[in-house]
């Protein structure tokens, strides 16, 4: 719609070898003669709105440029000097701006249009006069002689307009509601601090056992004992004279009087019933019995006192360990330790904050409500707990405290780019287009002044930009699992970083269950840039999750090889040595799982990694090496109920059958998961070669409750007859013998058939034990008759 614009003064220059050939010729234009300018008229300009606006058909503004001779000679190759500028002006789209200046790089139009192009009553193809037009080779199908220059061509827009596209900015009005009308109407939760009294006189009391200990076992011996043996009869002596002597006595009535204040204090209330409160009162009184006994023999030194009454030493390590699970997968050890923190204080508002952020990440949204809530009980103006706030209200659809949570966090001094693109996001949820007008151009303005903080200083010294605005906040809905919230922003954004848009696209389509569209958006990322380790990295965390450890094996290989200072890139995560080492450890590369978990030891020693070497080494036959990477790792956490059930396992498989039972009820006391079940059948199995069928049983129980498979109930069923309940034994048994023809274990299907034989007989079930007979003869063994004992099987 707008008239041509031409631009004059184009000087030929013509390039020539030493014979004078031509080689090459160009149209160079002075910076003063090459600029046109043209009115358009207010029809076009409301197309032109529109366009820019995102409203219009093109979602761009498209300016046609070609070549006009001076003559106006026809052209036969018009076509190859034809080209699309694509503008975007989106300088025009902040609020109140009449002027935007762009700069369009050309490109080459859809091959066979030029017919109904606007330039090509500029240029006739045709030859009216019937002279010669230039002589030139005319340009591929689909190119132009534009894009074949040694620099890149483009044309420089600059538009004005006499009044603003959007009108000028302003700030959104307040909201009626306030935060604190929002908030509990009570006061901030008690603070139910820890009785530093009670839990120091329990350590005072186990340094004073350990002392009288020591001296009695100086007093009676003297030198090393020569083998196990002695170690074992030097072990009695002791007990019998503490017990002969009432030393043993006195010791546990002071330790129980000193337990029973912590008790009083920390267990008065009611909550997950009695075992429960059982199970933590032994982890808790464990616990501190190990922080006394690991002061023993260090120097003294002084006490930590801070001012606020707080150990932040302990909520640091603490966060460290919900950290730690977090990352390996354990979402209940990460939350039980966010909630020793809270145990710590509950006065500080971060540490709500924090286990706010973990219930989002879990997706127990409401919880998480309630934690930052808690925070804004404490500190009202707690910035990462109100954004937080204004995410989870637009997350549930509830607009207008949205817009109380982010209006309050952009009102402070100096503004955050994340609120107010949450805003925006808002307002147009609410369909206050011009609010979110106004915000979005908040956000672009406030992280445009922030990327000019950080590119103000040397080369040399600069950071790692930040991200555009609304990347941010994506990134930041992205960690608060809230996928469709996280592209809605991102369609917000101005930037034209496909690669961390493809990042961004790919995580959400992960949360989301889409592994297709997840694996498609990470190969743009690797097309983008494949130095990176972060796409190589997400790529083996969706093959894990959908079973593929060969495939994760791969990329995870790919990141670590992306990874540390000779790359220019951080050294590797713990997430990423965890992925990698337990890919390798699924596919049977114990070796390979081993180094890489002794490497990630080094890297971030922690029980994670300790754990996952300990596995390696013990899967390779390796006991004493795995018993002592086990050992680190109960060292660095020992509440861990994973560590205590592989050291269970090391115990028996070394036949130290008295260890490993009291391995295994550590582990129960620690809260062993439920999808445990392989190790638990492993155990109980063990325990059952070594003839301890209580505790058989126990392990057992729980493996098949929770999938154990037919070799588990077998083994079940062979567990309870040892202790005599026959009747339960040949229960378990008939629902192995179904589970095994069901999964075809034609071997466990056997052996079950003939104990179940022999436990019908001793029932006096001569029916039903002919009917295990004829089965087994069915399967082609051959049948003797039932032993009189179920043992003698």
């Amino acid at each position: 719609g707008l008239d041509p614009a031409t631009i004059r003064g184009g000087e030929t220059i013509v390039e020539k070898d030493e014979e004078g050939n031509v080689t090459a010729s160009r149209v160079e234009f002075a910076a003063e003669t090459s600029t046109a300018k043209v009115w358009m008229p207010a029809a076009t300009f409301a197309s032109f709105r529109d366009a820019i606006r995102g409203k219009g058909p093109a979602q761009k503004a498209q300016m046609e440029v070609c070549r006009v001779s001076k003559s106006g000679a026809f052209d036969a190759i018009a076509e190859s000097y034809r080209a699309i500028a694509d503008a975007t002006f989106d300088g025009l789209l902040n609020p109140g701006a009449t002027e935007s200046a762009e700069t369009a790089p050309l490109r080459a139009p859809p091959f066979g249009q030029y017919a109904a192009s606007c330039v090509a009553k500029l240029c006739p193809k045709e030859n009216p006069g019937g002279g010669e037009g230039p002589s030139e080779e005319p340009a591929p199908e689909g190119q132009t002689h534009w894009i074949a220059t040694p620099t890149e061509c483009g044309v420089t827009f600059e538009v004005t307009v006499s009044a603003p596209v959007l009108p000028p900015w302003r700030a959104p009005l307040p909201p009626k509601m306030a935060v604190r009308d929002l908030l509990p109407g009570r006061d901030p939760l008690d603070a139910h601090e820890a009785d530093v009294r009670a839990t120091e006189h329990f350590r005072a009391e186990v340094t004073k056992s350990a002392a009288v200990l020591s001296k009695e076992y100086a007093a009676m011996f003297t030198g090393e004992p020569k083998d196990a043996d002695g170690k074992a009869t030097r072990r009695k002596s002791l007990v019998f004279e503490l017990n002969r002597s009432g030393k043993y006595h006195a010791m546990k009535e002071r330790l129980k009087s000193a337990a029973s204040a912590i008790i009083a204090e920390r267990f008065h209330k009611g909550g997950e019933g009695v075992q429960g409160k059982y199970n933590e009162l032994y982890v808790h009184l464990v616990q501190e019995m190990h922080a006394a006994l690991k002061k023993l023999g260090q120097t003294e030194e002084e006490p930590e006192d801070p001012k606020d009454g707080v150990d932040h030493a302990k909520l640091a390590r603490f966060k460290a360990l919900a950290d730690e699970y977090e990352i390996a997968g354990d979402q209940s050890c990460a939350d039980k330790w966010h909630r020793e923190r809270l145990v710590l204080t509950r006065r500080l508002p971060e540490i709500w904050a924090d286990y706010g952020a973990f219930l989002a990440r879990s997706e127990r949204y409401g919880k998480s409500e309630e934690a930052y809530k808690e925070a804004l009980m404490l500190d009202e103006g707690h910035v990462p707990s109100l954004t937080a706030l204004c995410a989870l209200m637009l997350h549930d659809e509830e607009y207008e405290r949205a817009e109380v949570y982010g209006q309050a966090v952009t009102l402070k001094e100096g503004g955050d780019p994340v609120a107010w693109s949450l805003l925006a996001a808002t307002y147009n949820a609410m369909e206050r287009d011009e609010d979110a007008t106004n915000c979005n151009y908040e956000a672009r303005r406030l992280a445009a002044e922030v990327m000019s903080h950080v590119t103000s200083g040397s080369p040399a010294s600069q950071p790692e930009k930040p991200p555009e605005a609304f990347v941010s906040t994506s990134l930041l809905l992205l960690d608060m699992h809230m996928p469709a919230e996280a592209c809605a922003i991102l369609e917000q954004s101005r930037t034209h970083a496909a690669f961390i848009r493809s990042l961004c696209l790919a995580r959400a389509a992960m949360l989301e269950g889409m592994p297709q569209n997840a694996h498609a958006f990470l190969m743009d990322a690797l097309s983008v840039d494949a130095t990176d380790p972060r796409p190589f990295e997400l790529l083996g965390d969706l093959h894990s999750k959908e079973g593929n450890f060969a495939e994760a094996e791969e990329a995870y290989t790919h990141a670590m090889a992306c990874t540390g200072a000779a790359n220019g890139r951080p050294p590797a995560s713990l997430k990423l040595i965890l992925g990698l080492g337990n890919a390798l450890t699924e596919t049977g590369k114990l070796a390979d799982a081993r180094a890489t978990f002794e490497a990630g030891c080094e890297m971030c020693p922690c029980a994670s990694t300790w754990l996952g070497g300990g596995i390696a080494m013990l899967r390779q036959g390796d006991l004493d090496a795995a018993e002592a990477a086990l050992a680190e790792a109960n060292i660095q956490d020992h509440t861990n109920a994973r560590v205590w059930g592989y050291l269970c396992l090391v115990a028996l498989l070394s036949d130290r059958a008295p260890e490993a039972e009291q391995a295994i009820g550590s582990a129960f006391r620690c809260g062993l998961a439920d999808d445990e079940w392989p190790l638990l059948g492993e155990i109980g199995k063990l325990f059952l070669e070594h003839g301890r069928w209580k505790h058989a049983e126990g392990a057992l129980r729980r493996s098949v409750k929770h999938g154990g498979g037919a070799d588990v109930r077998y083994a079940l069923g062979r567990a309870l007859h040892e202790q005599g309940d026959a009747a339960a034994a040949r229960d378990q048994m008939l629902a192995a013998v179904d589970q095994a023809a069901e999964a075809g274990d034609a071997e466990t299907q056997r052996l079950t058939l003939e104990s179940l034989r022999a436990v019908h007989s001793e029932l006096g079930e001569n029916e039903a034990a002919e009917a295990a007979k004829g089965r087994l003869k069915i399967m082609g063994v051959r049948t003797s008759p039932p032993p009189k004992n179920f043992r003698d099987c």
